[in-house]
C-alpha cells in the first residue's frame, strides 16, 4: 500500500524539501535520505533541498553538495515537504517557498508540532524524523546512500540508541538499514563520537564554567565572546551539550549560550 507521502510525491512535478534552522543529524539525514530516494526512484521529478550549512561531519552524505543555502528565485513548487520542523518559523529562509507551494506536507516527531502543513504526518513517539521517513518509503527501493542518511539521522536523535525515544521498532529499522550494507561503525564514529580540536576546547571551557545548584541541578555556560578573544563558530559548538548530561547523579542539566 502506497504511503501518503509517496502518494503526494507521485502527484507533484516540482518538489522542495526543507528542515529546521541549524540542521542537526536527524534534520540533515531525513532531508538527504528523502532527496536521494526521490532522485533515484522518480527521475522525472524536479526536486531541490533547502537547508542552512551542514556541519562538516554530515557532508559525507550523498548529494549534500546539491543543497541550496538561499532562495535565489521565489519559484512556486507543486509540493513542499517540511522535515523535522515543528512550525513554519523554524524553516528559516525556506519558509517563503513553503508558503507559496501548492501543497504543503510535514513529517515530524516533535510533540510541539503545530500541524502547520496541509498534510501532516506527526508521530511524537517516534525516535526521529528519519525513522518516520524510513517507514514511509519503499524499503525495497532504498539505495545504500539513502540508508546511510536515514541511519545517520536515527543515530543522532537517539544518542546512538541510548535515549528513551529508542523503541524496538527503532532497532528493527536500524537493523534493516544495516542490511543495505552501510558502514554503520564509520557513521557513528565520524559523525557522533569524533570531535575537532576546537570542539574539545569548547567542551573544556564549558565544563570549567559549570556549577551545581541545590537539588543537583547542573548549569553550563558557553560564552560566545570572551576577554581572551576566543570566539567559537556555530559548527564548533554542536554536540558539546551532551557531555554535561553524563554527570553522575545529576538530575537536571541546563546549558546556556551567552
Amino acid at each position: 500500500m502506497i504511503s501518503m507521502l509517496l502518494d503526494a510525491i507521485s502527484k507533484a512535478g516540482t518538489i522542495a524539501l526543507g528542515g529546521h534552522v541549524r540542521p542537526d543529524g536527524d534534520c540533515a539525514g531525513s532531508c538527504m535520505g528523502l532527496y536521494n530516494y526521490v532522485r533515484e526512484n522518480f527521475p522525472e521529478k524536479e526536486i531541490d533541498v533547502y537547508l542552512e550549512e551542514l556541519p562538516n561531519t554530515l557532508k559525507f552524505m550523498k548529494n549534500t553538495d546539491k543543497i541550496r543555502h538561499e532562495v535565489t528565485e521565489e519559484k512556486t513548487y507543486d509540493l513542499f515537504i517540511a522535515l523535522d520542523c515543528g512550525d513554519m518559523g523554524r524553516l528559516g529562509f525556506s519558509a517563503v517557498l513553503f508558503k507559496k507551494a501548492a501543497v504543503r506536507f510535514c513529517v515530524d516527531h516533535h510533540v510541539s508540532n503545530q500541524s502547520f502543513a496541509d498534510q501532516n504526518y506527526i508521530m511524537p513517539d517516534a525516535s526521529s524524523t528519519s525513522e518516520l521517513i524510513y517507514n514511509l518509503l519503499d524499503y525495497g527501493k532504498m539505495s545504500v546512500e539513502t540508508a546511510e542518511c536515514l541511519y545517520t539521522g536515527m543515530v543522532h536523535d537517539t544518542g546512538v540508541f541510548r535515549y528513551s525515544c529508542t523503541h524496538p521498532s527503532t532497532m528493527r529499522a536500524a537493523a534493516a538499514l544495516m542490511e543495505k550494507g552501510i558502514d554503520f561503525t564509520k557513521i557513528i564514529t565520524e559523525t557522533f563520537d569524533e570531535k575537532t580540536y576546537a570542539q574539545n576546547q569548547i567542551l573544556g571551557r564549558a565544563l570549567l564554567e559549570s556549577f551545581l545548584f541545590y537539588e543537583r541541578k547542573m548549569y553550563c555556560i558557553l560564552r560566545y565572546k570572551r576577554r581572551d578573544g576566543f570566539l567559537p563558530g556555530k559548527s564548533e559548538t554542536s554536540g558539546w551539550n551532551r557531555k554535561p548530561a553524563e554527570t553522575h547523579k545529576r538530575y537536571r542539566c541546563c546549558n546556556f549560550y551567552v
